[in-house]
């Protein structure tokens, strides 16, 4: 009987995390897909880490379906593009798309 569960268990255990592997990926796929609505102008306050005080201020435009999601999507841009700052407060505005047409990007 202890030989039967020693064989089972690593089995039930390998399924289960293939089947929540594979449910991530999934959901990933989802969010990739799918087509947000609303746009957002997410702007930024950024500190150089160090010790010198620079502060830097930054804006982009973020297609979501809220504020918050707008806001996360921008983080990780920014964590991309200004790895040696911190994010010290952003706030985001959502935009039509008329207003987001006119826009300038520098």
């Amino acid at each position: 009987m202890k030989l039967i569960l020693l064989v089972l268990i690593p089995f039930f255990v390998l399924s289960s995390i293939t089947t929540q592997a594979t449910a991530a990926e999934d959901y990933g796929t989802a969010l990739a897909v799918k087509k947000h609505t609303d746009q957002y102008m997410v702007s930024a306050v950024l500190k150089l880490n160090g010790t010198e005080p620079t502060i830097r201020l930054v804006h982009m435009i973020e297609k979501a379906d809220n504020q918050d999601q707008a806001i996360g999507m921008a983080f990780v841009k920014i964590r991309s593009d200004f790895s040696n700052y911190s994010v010290l407060d952003s706030i985001a505005s959502k935009i039509n798309k008329e207003e987001a047409s006119s826009c300038i990007y520098l």
